[in-house]
């Protein structure tokens, strides 16, 4: 398959590299006010559906054994065991706190997530601990997806072999590149072969579910370079591959390096389409814009939350969750007061109370652009039944689609974003090439309104 190129001068407009980000959380996150726990504590039903429905869980463990000079996310170098010990004991105690007084013990859990940060930090015990904890509270699926993010440096036998017996059944493995020098820069504590050499040892040891993550518009990338990585991709056929934008956020070292050391937006935009080439090629399914399946391969924590618009619980400093009608999140962002966040994370959960930060119930109008803005980004270019589901918006919100986003939708086709028929709103090839602004042209006026005041267009920031 051979994509028309003319499509990045199409769409290029809508690229500022330099603000670029993802949406992942909506409302978004910065204009969110205070909130706390009586908010969101409650045994009535969710609010999204009548019942019980099932709901997924996000796990944050804040570790890492090394910080690359590009993640923003909420982590620490190298916590001591006894750190991390109390860190797996508060999760335990949030997890203890939600089944006691919300209705969390009656949903069924069918995927939990374990992402960081670089969970496999934990020691074998400290991870066993946690899954073993989260199987004994929760009512976990038969099938229930458990996934765990992982660097190739920690990924020794003893710690997939204890995922193994744990009930852990994807893998996600946080490559990058497979280019020693770009590894080097970006501060990353491996190789590339060892990145090889930890994926073939996983799926040995018996992993039959691995994904690889890949970011391009990194420092010292080329076009030539970015085939090698595919052609690295296409060797190893793992059963799931991402490959993210660089995020330049401004609190990180590399975000303050000029333009001129990265890669330009339209050879990153090159870099994306012959990725999209290649996965689809290999007869992936794009399941969004940035991730692809091989078959049967489904990564059920993302198209629950997105696709369907389940719920999300999220667990442990700096998660986020979409919870009982709230869209909130916990303590802990990145930045200057880091470890004060972690200290009041774990004393308020021992002291037997959540450690929410701010978040709102967003209003009907509010709920039904999330659910569409979440649901575009399921859109895949070989995935017809991909983006927004019309009919599953009209059962949830008792409204048509466009009734609701009729201008909003109008104004995307007519920029050549995105594209529908009776049963689906999705994106176009453009629309996939910059679906993160395309997401923010769902945001109300109000909330651009409220984004105004922090001068954010995503609303995002590091977090």
């Amino acid at each position: 398959m051979r994509l028309d190129r003319q499509v990045i001068r199409a769409v290029s407009q809508f690229r500022d590299a330099e603000q670029y980000s993802f949406v992942v959380e909506y409302p978004p996150p910065l204009v969110r006010p205070r909130i706390s726990e009586t908010d969101i504590l409650s045994k009535s039903p969710s609010d999204s559906g009548s019942g019980n429905p099932p709901i997924e869980v996000y796990v944050h463990i804040p570790d890492c054994p090394y910080i690359c000079d590009f993640c923003s996310f909420y982590k620490f170098s190298r916590l001591s065991e006894q750190e991390r010990d109390r860190y797996v004991s508060a999760v335990q105690k949030e997890v203890d706190i939600y089944v006691e007084r919300s209705d969390l013990a009656t949903r069924t859990v069918t995927s939990v997530f374990f992402g960081g940060g670089t969970p496999t930090r934990l020691s074998p015990d400290q991870l066993s601990r946690l899954l073993a904890h989260l199987a004994g509270k929760l009512r976990l699926s038969e099938d229930v997806e458990v996934t765990v993010e992982s660097s190739p440096d920690t990924l020794d036998n003893e710690i997939l072999e204890s995922m193994l017996r744990g009930g852990v059944n994807r893998l996600s493995i946080g490559v990058q590149d497979f280019h020693d020098p770009v590894l080097a820069a970006r501060h990353r504590g491996h190789t590339g072969q060892q990145a090889i050499d930890a994926y073939h040892r996983a799926r040995t040891l018996g992993f039959e579910n691995i994904n690889i993550d890949l970011i391009y518009r990194l420092p010292q990338q080329t076009l030539a370079g970015w085939d090698q990585n595919l052609q690295v991709i296409r060797d190893l056929a793992p059963d799931y591959a991402t490959f993210y934008h660089l995020r330049k956020e401004r609190r990180t070292s590399l975000g303050k390096k000029k333009e001129a050391c990265f890669p330009t937006k339209e050879e990153a935009m090159e870099m994306y389409l012959r990725a999209l080439e290649t996965l689809v090629g290999m007869n992936y399914l794009q399941i969004s814009p940035n991730q692809f399946a091989a078959p049967k391969k489904e990564f059920r924590q993302q198209e629950h939350k997105w696709h369907r618009g389940s719920e999300l619980l999220g667990l442990g400093a700096s998660a986020y969750s979409w919870f009982n009608g709230f869209a909130y999140r916990n303590v802990g962002r990145f930045g200057t007061n880091m470890r004060k966040d972690l200290t009041t994370y774990l004393s308020t959960i021992e002291s037997g109370h959540l450690a929410v930060e701010s978040g709102e119930r967003p209003t009907a109008q509010e709920q039904m652009r999330r659910f569409a803005l979440f649901g575009l980004k399921t859109s895949g270019i070989n995935r017809p039944s991909g983006g927004i589901d019309k009919q599953l918006f009209l059962e949830r919100f008792g409204v048509s689609l466009e009734a609701i986003l009729g201008d909003a939708i109008q104004d995307l086709k007519t920029k050549g974003l995105v594209e529908e028929d009776a049963q689906t709103l999705r994106l176009t090839l453009g629309g996939l090439l910059v679906a993160e602004e395309v997401a923010t042209l769902l945001y109300s006026s109000a909330m651009n309104n409220r984004l105004k005041k922090v001068k954010n267009t995503f609303g995002r920031d590091g977090l």
